[in-house]
């Protein structure tokens, strides 16, 4: 697996924070395109929960 699949499976897990730790720790000069699909992903991903006190 790579990087921006293990991303996919992790928001799949609702493990956001690990998520985002993967694209952080991804070579935006190297995988530009795929750090930015994760990116995308992670922040769709946020953008359909629901807005309560904690997701605020």
């Amino acid at each position: 697996l790579g990087p921006g699949d293990l991303v996919q499976h992790r928001l799949r897990c609702e493990e956001v924070d690990a998520a985002l730790g993967i694209l952080g720790n991804m070579d935006w000069a190297r995988m530009g395109a795929e750090c930015y699909r994760s990116l995308i992903s992670i922040t769709d991903h946020l953008l359909r929960k629901p807005l309560d006190q904690q997701t605020e």
